[in-house]
């Protein structure tokens, strides 16, 4: 009686189909390898994707094996050398010019345990650097299975795929056992021969259209095992016109839930199925695409699809080369998915293992709609915006969109109106900074899912938050349907010579080699139609489907199709990039009146006038002036004045910081001068510092921007792991006296940009090229002042104030009353101060003087003077009640110099004198200092003091 074999675990069966739809571009021998065998690998280049067709260099494996310990069928393990690695035992020999063999001991090569069962060896092919990549057909990932020895196995050779045959072609069907056997071979179920023996061909004539199911038998004694595949014969295509009710491109969801109608624009195809989970991803008459001359549109209707379910699937080209749905709004990925926590996405639908390959797409009828709780959101002016970039990988620490929200209210609490979020479309991988997208219509599910990023959105706006999408459309990446569907191996770029292999001259959307210097992944034309509809149907999808408020465009400079590989002239003044960025802001605001459009343009100023000028706003990178100030040198910040480029509006958003610069208190303290014991690199002085720059840089009128954690004097090097790789999540800074009070200035500037017109007047001068800063702004309500020491030196700064009479100070709550009309500002390095013609109400955090903490008690009435002082100093303070009481003073790196008192002390009226001596009772030298009260171990309060002699 014969036994069925057991031996074949489902994660086996998924290697050999995958192995057995690698063939076209790998064969091997022996068929049947075991881990104990050495096996030879061959790779045909003109096969799968060929990404590495009549490429003339040295081709490498990046292999792996998978085994009963991986965590998914596509979980590699024991690879063999990192990627980019040119180590001997990774190269292939070239055969031919695009053929190549590899051979190895199996279990030996990848030094995988003998306890650790290997299922199939996964395999891709790539050049030295990795530029350049062999793949299966749509991109896959190739897999060879291992057998187990002594356990009967057959499988067919010829055809080497599941694939398609012309009318009346005779297919030769051929399969192979690795035992004597008795074998048999079935076509539509109905057997046509058998044998006894290894092999079993049949020549099998094609005279019919339809799908010829070939299914071989192997039958032992003890043992029976199969294999299958089938070959189709298509018929004509149809010609229809796509439905009216239909979107161009994508899924169109029909009244009733079980029916839906999906297109696909694929010109100069052949053929086109829909495959899935509806037709157990075979193609069948069903589902054979119609075809819309009219407008370069494949299409078909599904039936009988269950409401509310979700389904998997993809399109079959030509060929029988899969692909996902360009206009995804969901997909599967076989290799990311398993690392998504189901805390972040629950419920996640498994990837159809063992039935599709590569990334798959995911329709569902009758999708639960979000209930929004806010219909009217009214966006914050753009002269007023305080926005706030932050990266969700490295927000929070689940890295979810429900951290995010989580911190809604610290981001209220510091002034934040908008937040800008950087690339949270589907990209590559799962640990990105998102400038590589893969499909940019479907939200990445590493951060959560679409409904939490919804309720985040509508959250936002419950609490006066615009939300702004960073999004790459100058390129896609490998992984995009629009690279894989039209890719040509043998492209090379005359401006790059890693470049190599890129989208076909054919191709709709992308240009074949980039025509820009600076261009990443693979280069959108923007002159294109159908670049152009892509681009207004993915800005269109995000602002209506999720709400958003705007957009940055990342790399907007590369929206160009004049080609050069100079840098120099790639952003000289371009008529035709500023026709497409009209063209597409139009668009946009015929769909959302009102939505932001952001350009990280940096090009000429003629052409950045131009798009300003248009209501755009655009990026202006002043990060190393402002480190040059806040080190200590001369940073000159005139940049900052939107008048200065002769632009009608503040469309200008510099910034101090942003995800592409170096941090300024990292900077700092790497390379902050250090004259006379005034440390800029020390942490308390440099963030002293980013807050007079901050007042500088709030004031000048035109929309802010802060990025996470900037208001923390975050100092972690953007290089640390890598430039874009993760970075630690410090909300600990906030237990940080110094950054404490960093974070309330910015709460406090941004309460002046968000309320008080005078900081986004167009009547305004600033004289920010030197050391001392000095601001004035005017208005019909109020006048303002700013000023600055960005020196390391004191400095007295002499104003012409634009009125007479009082002036206060926001932050001190202090004020002065001019006569003259002039005014001198005496500053210690590092002081800024705010003054209005008006008195304000208190800041957010009320503070006293620069560099102290938010006041705990109003009981306390700290008074110090003289301040500068030569030799002693006079301190005052009151006690509502009797509390311990510690006073200390500190030099600018937080060491204590001297301990004025650390006793119980009672309520009332307390004095005491310090002669500028140390804990020994010796002279401390000249410089500034820090006055720090503490009452029952609680900072009250503290304060700088100058020490001149």
């Amino acid at each position: 009686m014969m036994n069925p074999n057991k031996l074949i675990a489902p994660m086996l069966l998924f290697f050999m189909a995958l192995g057995t739809a690698a063939q076209a571009q790998l064969t091997w021998t022996p068929q049947f390898a075991t881990d104990q065998d050495s096996i030879t690998i061959l790779f045909d280049a003109t096969q799968g994707n060929a990404g590495l067709l009549n490429f003339t260099g040295d081709v490498y494996a990046h292999t792996g094996v998978v085994t009963n310990l991986s965590t998914s069928p596509t979980n590699w393990r024991y690879v063999k050398q990192p990627w980019g690695s040119t180590d001997p035992s990774v190269k292939l020999t070239r055969l031919t010019a695009n053929t190549y063999k590899i051979r190895f001991k199996i279990r030996n090569y990848y030094g995988a345990p003998a306890a650790e069962t290997i299922d199939s060896i996964a395999i891709i092919l790539r050049n030295a650097t990795g530029s350049l990549v062999g793949r299966g057909a749509g991109g896959t990932d190739m897999y060879i299975p291992v057998a187990v020895a002594g356990q009967l196995g057959v499988a067919i050779t010829s055809p080497a795929t599941n694939g398609f045959a012309n009318l009346n072609s005779t297919v030769n069907v051929a399969a192979t056992c690795n035992q004597n056997a008795a074998l048999s071979l079935f076509v539509n179920n109905v057997q046509v021969t058998t044998v006894n023996g290894n092999n079993i061909s049949y020549a099998l004539n094609a005279n019919a259209y339809g799908k010829y199911r070939i299914k071989v038998i192997a039958n032992t004694p003890t043992w029976s095992t199969s294999d299958s595949s089938w070959i189709v014969v298509r018929p004509p295509v149809t010609n229809a016109a796509l439905p009216s009710n239909a979107k161009q491109n994508g899924v169109t969801y029909l009244p009733g839930g079980t029916s839906a109608i999906v297109a696909l624009h694929a010109p100069n195809k052949q053929f086109a199925y829909l495959i899935g989970d509806f037709n157990n991803w075979e193609p069948n008459p069903s589902e054979y695409m119609n075809f819309d001359a009219s407008n370069n549109r494949w299409w078909i209707q599904l039936n009988g699809l269950t409401s509310g379910v979700e389904y998997a699937y993809q399109f079959m080209l030509d060929g029988g080369n899969t692909y996902a749905d360009v206009y995804s709004h969901k997909i599967l990925d076989p290799n990311n998915d398993p690392y998504i926590s189901p805390s972040v996405y629950p419920n996640l639908k498994a990837y159809p293992s063992g039935r599709a390959s590569g990334i798959v797409s995911v329709l569902q009828t009758n999708q639960p709609a979000y209930n929004w709780q806010v219909n009217n959101f009214v966006r914050p002016p753009k002269e007023k915006l305080v926005i706030y970039e932050l990266l969700v990988r490295d927000f929070t620490a689940s890295s979810s969109f429900q951290g995010v929200i989580d911190s809604l209210d610290y981001l209220k609490t510091l002034g934040v109106n908008c937040i800008e979020f950087m690339p949270i479309m589907e990209f590559e991988g799962n640990d990105s900074w998102g400038y590589n997208p893969s499909y940019h219509m479907a939200l990445d599910k590493y951060y959560g899912t679409a409904d939490k990023f919804k309720e985040l959105i509508d959250k936002c706006h419950q609490n006066g938050m615009a939300v702004v999408l960073d999004i790459a459309m100058n390129h896609a990446f490998g992984q995009s349907p629009m690279v894989q569907m039209y890719f040509d191996g043998t492209i090379t770029d005359p401006c790059n010579s890693s470049y190599v292999g890129g989208p076909a001259a054919n191709n709709p959307w992308l240009n074949s080699v980039p025509k820009h210097p600076y261009n990443v992944g693979y280069d959108f034309n923007h002159e294109s139609l159908d670049t152009k509809q892509f681009l207004d149907d993915v800005n269109r999808y995000w602002l209506n489907e999720f709400r958003v408020d705007g957009y940055r465009f990342d790399l907007s400079k590369g929206f160009t199709q004049n080609s050069t590989c100079n840098v120099g002239t790639w952003g000289n003044y371009d008529q035709s990039r500023v026709d497409i960025l009209k063209r597409m802001a139009d668009q946009i605001w015929i769909n959302t009146p009102g939505a932001y459009v952001i350009l990280e343009h940096l090009s000429d100023n003629s052409e950045e006038t131009v798009l300003a000028n248009y209501n755009m706003m655009l990026w202006s990178n002043m990060n190393n002036a402002f480190n040059e100030a806040t080190m200590g040198y001369n940073g000159n910040l005139s940049g900052l004045s939107y008048q200065g480029r002769n632009w009608n509006s503040p469309n200008l958003i510099a910034y101090m910081e942003s995800h592409d610069e170096e941090r300024l208190v990292y900077k700092n303290s790497q390379f902050g001068s250090n004259i006379n014991g005034y440390n800029t690199k020390s942490v308390p002085v440099a963030v002293e510092r980013v807050a007079a720059a901050g007042a500088v840089y709030f004031c000048a009128p035109g929309p802010k921007m802060v990025w996470q954690f900037g208001e923390l004097g975050y100092d972690i090097s953007i290089t640390q792991n890598g430039r874009t790789g993760r970075k630690p999540i410090l909300w600990s800074y906030l237990n940080d006296f110094n950054r404490k009070n960093l974070r309330n200035k910015f709460a406090g500037f941004a309460t002046l940009k968000k309320n008080y017109q005078v900081f986004s007047t167009n009547n305004y001068t600033l004289d920010y090229a030197g050391k001392g800063k000095i601001g004035i702004f005017r208005d019909s309500y109020m006048n303002a002042v700013v000023v600055a020491n960005l020196d390391v030196n004191p400095l007295t700064l002499n104003v012409t104030m634009p009125n007479g009479g009082k002036w206060y100070n926001y932050f001190k709550r202090d004020s002065i009353n001019v006569t003259n009309g002039n005014w001198g500002f005496n500053l210690a390095p590092g002081d800024f101060a705010i003054y209005t013609s008006r008195r304000l109400p208190a800041a957010p955090f009320t503070t006293i003087g620069v560099g102290t903490n938010d006041l705990l008690s109003t009981g306390f009435n700290v008074s110090i003077s003289p301040n500068p002082f030569a030799e002693n100093i006079q301190i005052s303070y009151e006690l509502s009640q009797a509390v311990n009481v510690n006073i200390a003073i500190l030099d600018m790196n937080g060491k204590q110099v001297a301990t004025l008192a650390n006793n119980r002390q009672g309520a009332g009226k307390q004095t005491i004198n310090w002669n500028a001596t140390d804990e020994n009772g010796g002279k401390v030298a000249a410089g500034t200092y820090l006055f720090r009260l503490s009452a029952d171990g609680m900072l009250q309060n503290m304060q700088k003091i100058v020490l001149v002699k």
